[in-house]
């Protein structure tokens, strides 16, 4: 389908267009590209007046075209510009930091200080980047904002990220060494701008870990407060599973120290009286392989 326009001379396309241009800023830095595309696609109808004929698709793709181009290249120098496009450098950290955690915000916070002056800066390319770019983008962060094109400059801006997810905190206060179930644990929307550890974000991963240090109730539970039980006790009779050049065998053992599963401990063969070690596979049976030349 196409849209018909009227005009009186070929010139009065120019005047036309010139005149949209010039009250639509978005399309200003474009004019001088597309005025002659536009004129040049019209057709004479008679002697007084020519037609133009403008396909939509081709309109709306030009026009789309435009307002992209023009924002990409658009020099920012306004303070406020500078603030949008850091908000927008900070949220993009923010989805791929809680994407890492597997979940989703809540709520989330950016207050922006930037450095006195930067109202007289322009630039068409910024950078920003700053100190322990792998650390959670909560908190107090400093931005280092580099400037490449037209002229290089450098500034700095100070972000105080606040952002609500869902974690694990302790129902009632855990003691140390207790083993995790889940009435001793609910999730609560916590700002992830006061804790010092990365949290816990679901139930399920942690129940049956015990508790290394006291946590009080309400406070958030962290990897680091958490480790895995000890499936075996020193003194405790073991299953010793033996594995060596394709060959397998079964004995009964004492285990030596303490182990948590994966760990490697040490177990005396109850039928031999050798002290072997091996991994701790799960509650009561350790596995070794042993080399034989």
């Amino acid at each position: 389908m196409y849209t018909k326009g009227l005009v009186k001379k070929s010139h009065s396309c120019l005047s036309a267009l010139f005149t949209f241009f010039r009250y639509n800023k978005l399309y200003a830095n474009l004019k001088n590209t597309y005025l002659s595309i536009y004129c040049l696609s019209f057709t004479q109808k008679s002697n007084h007046n020519a037609e133009a004929y403008f396909p939509h698709r081709k309109i709306l793709y030009f026009l789309l075209s435009g307002s992209i181009l023009g924002l990409s290249s658009t020099a920012i120098a306004a303070p406020q510009e500078i603030d949008q496009a850091l908000k927008q450098h900070i949220q993009q950290e923010i989805k791929q930091y809680l994407k890492q955690l597997g979940t989703k915000s809540n709520q989330q916070k950016i207050n922006l200080t930037l450095a006195p002056g930067l109202e007289k800066q322009k630039c068409d390319t910024l950078i920003f980047s700053r100190p322990q770019a792998n650390s959670a983008p909560v908190g107090r962060i400093s931005y280092r904002i580099e400037c490449t094109a037209p002229s290089s400059w450098q500034s700095r801006a100070t972000a105080r990220i606040q952002l609500w997810a869902n974690i694990v905190v302790a129902s009632r206060t855990l003691q140390r060494n207790e083993k995790l179930r889940h009435d001793m644990l609910k999730t609560e929307s916590v700002d992830l701008s006061t804790l010092n550890r990365d949290p816990v974000m679901t139930m399920d991963e942690i129940l049956g870990m015990a508790v290394k240090r006291r946590i009080q109730q309400g406070h958030a539970i962290s990897w680091s407060l958490l480790e895995s039980p000890e499936i075996v006790k020193r003194g405790d009779i073991v299953t010793l599973l033996i594995r060596a050049n394709g060959f397998s065998a079964s004995a009964q053992g004492k285990a030596m120290e303490n182990g948590i599963k994966g760990q490697q401990i040490k177990v005396e063969n109850n039928s031999s009286g050798k002290i072997i070690e091996g991994i701790v596979i799960e509650s009561g049976v350790v596995e070794t392989n042993l080399k034989i030349n």
